[in-house]
Formats: C-alpha cells, structure tokens, sequence
C-alpha cells in the first residue's frame, strides 16, 4: 500500500521479512464491529478487549526531561505512581508539569495541565508529593497528589480538576 515503506522495510529486514496478508482497511473495520457488538451485549462472555494508552504520559523533572508515570500500553482504569520532591534546599513550591509525549527532553511534548505545590522549605529531597495518574474508561487522563509530609491533595486533571 506504501511503495516507498515496503522498499525501506526491505532494505532493512529483507524482502522475506514483509507480512501484507492482512488489510489494515479490514483489520480496523473487524475491529469496529466487534467492539459495537460488546456495546450492543451480543457478545457478552465471548470476547473480551481491553483499552490501552496510545501515548506515555508524565511529569517534567529537573532539566527539561520527561519522566514517564503511564507508559503507553498501560490498560485503562490502572493507576501508576511517582514520588516528586524538592530538588533545592529551601525550595518553597514543587512544581508539577504533566505532559503527553516520550520520555527524554520535554520538547515536543504536550503539556496537559500544571500545578504549583507550595511547602515548607526543607532540604532539598525531604518534601516529598506522590502523583497518580490514570487513564479512565473514557480514555480521560486523571491526575492527583497527595503531600505525603501534611496530607493534603491536589487535583490536576480530571476528578474536579
């Protein structure tokens, strides 16, 4: 279907190593009508799918990086954590950037929504926040925290958000 893939693809992995018995137009529309049948329950206990994350979603760290929290792949409604701390002594506020993109430099990367977490300057590492975050049924990101020193939560994205 695209000349110039085939070609590249086989130059890499060789002419043997192309698979084209499936139709991607076809693949997609079994797809579709398995899924409408799930919805319409007539295929209750029959077949069964589970939703995934296209994209990585994460935090931005110290130096422009993106540290992945959800992994593309993740099933939807499962919840993966991090803990973020103060990176400077005295630091009065940690800042939470998440973004959808890959992990390395945030450059590129889709900001989806920040929050600033002011706290009591300590030395740097001693503040700590714990961030989760999931993917709902929907396919709508969630974001929280909790400040694991006095208790308090945040909402970032969704839940009230």
């Amino acid at each position: 279907r695209m000349p110039m893939v085939r070609r590249a693809v086989a130059s890499i992995f060789g002419e043997d190593k192309l698979r084209d018995r499936v139709s991607p137009d076809l693949a997609v529309a079994q797809g579709a009508a398995i899924k409408a049948a799930m919805i319409d329950n007539r295929l209750v206990d029959r077949v069964t799918t589970n939703d995934v994350t296209a994209r990585d979603f994460g935090v931005a760290i110290e130096g422009g990086v993106l540290a992945v929290i959800l992994p593309k792949g993740t099933e939807h409604g499962e919840v993966r954590s991090a803990i973020l701390t103060t990176s400077q002594d005295q630091q009065n506020a940690i800042p939470v950037a998440v973004l959808q993109g890959e992990a390395g430099p945030v450059e590129g990367a889709a900001l989806l929504g920040s929050y600033v977490h002011e706290v009591t300057p300590n030395t740097a590492g001693v503040v700590s926040l714990e961030l989760e975050m999931m993917v709902d049924e929907n396919g709508l990101l969630m974001a929280s925290g909790r400040d694991l020193d006095t208790g308090r939560t945040f909402n970032i994205l969704g839940s009230g958000a």
